[in-house]
């Protein structure tokens, strides 16, 4: 409620703010039609910020950080799906993606939470064959598989 009221209130106060200024009648729709566009466009925009899932298949060799699995519920329609936290290689930001989902990701990703939480860090790889299609039927790469990452070498001592 209070974002209906934080996006409305400017429009409210323009339209007010434009019938007491003597401006021409296609100025004043040029202005009214410009702000609704431009919360358009700021909506839109945040899709793209860091912390939104991308309907994207994560690179190959990724650490995942980690999963949030949301499974099919038939009597609601949804069709479930799988956000995976991971850190691209060469990457220092994390990114979340989402994929469709799946009964073997599903199982993948609650053995490779075991062992993360057993202290060994995992690393999801793509393996070939099979395709999966996410919401928009873009392939998104077959299976995926998860093993423990390697390990980080110590820097040579001095």
């Amino acid at each position: 409620m209070i974002l209906v009221v934080a996006y409305l209130l400017p429009l409210v106060l323009l339209t007010l703010l434009l019938l007491r200024c003597p401006l021409s009648q296609p100025a004043r729709v040029a202005l009214l039609l410009a702000l609704p566009l431009f919360y358009i466009g700021h909506y839109l925009g945040l899709e793209t910020l860091p912390g939104w899932p991308v309907p994207a298949p994560p690179p190959d060799g990724f650490v995942l950080l980690g999963e949030r699995i949301e499974q099919p519920d038939k009597a609601s329609g949804n069709p479930g799906r799988i956000e995976l936290w991971a850190l691209p290689p060469g990457s220092e930001r994390s990114r979340l993606y989402e994929l469709p989902y799946s009964r073997d990701l599903h199982e993948e990703l609650v053995k490779a939470r075991q062992r993360s939480s057993d202290g060994h860090p995992q690393q999801g790889r793509r393996q070939q064959g099979g395709t999966v299609a996410n919401r928009e039927n873009r392939d998104i790469g077959g299976t995926w598989r998860f093993e423990d990452a390697p390990r980080k070498r110590l820097p040579p001592k001095g």
